[in-house]
């Protein structure tokens, strides 16, 4: 989605809350990755505790059958590994990530967006924001780059 036709304070308004929401994402996924320090950190016994980190490396690698059998509690939080490829682990598969989010924060929230960002036959302004130019300011890396990790012809 390309907002379109926004005045600079408009775009500015439109970052500003993209990249809100986004913290606030990112936040969430702190808080799930130091649940899985802290429960790492209260374990006592060294024995258990190189389990832990046996299951945990395993589960990193993409193989959660070691967590899941002995902490069924944390593996239902433990993010799935990507299938294929290489690691992911670069700014711009970063940015690609957050395009996808930014998108699913746009379609979320579409009726407060268009109530404030709308194109109506008034709107003078020349600026266009989009999702692919979000993620690339907040990561320092190219807008193509991000586009050619979407698969999607840069404008």
């Amino acid at each position: 989605m390309i907002w379109k036709y926004l005045t600079k304070d408009d775009a500015k308004e439109l970052i500003a809350w993209t990249n809100a929401k986004l913290d606030q994402q990112h936040g969430k996924e702190q808080a799930i990755s130091d649940r899985f320090i802290q429960f790492g950190q209260e374990i006592s016994d060294p024995n258990d505790r190189a389990t832990f980190q046996r299951a945990l490396e395993s589960a990193s690698a993409g193989d959660l059958t070691l967590m899941e059998i002995d902490y069924p509690d944390l593996a239902k939080h433990f993010p799935a590994a990507a299938k294929r490829g290489r690691i992911r682990d670069d700014d711009v598969w970063a940015a690609a990530r957050d395009v996808r989010l930014i998108r699913l924060f746009w379609k979320q929230h579409k009726k407060l967006l268009e109530g404030k960002f709308k194109p109506t036959q008034h709107r003078t302004g020349t600026v266009e924001v989009t999702a692919e130019q979000i993620a690339a300011d907040r990561y320092g890396v190219d807008v193509e780059a991000v586009c050619n990790r979407l698969h999607k012809v840069a404008r």
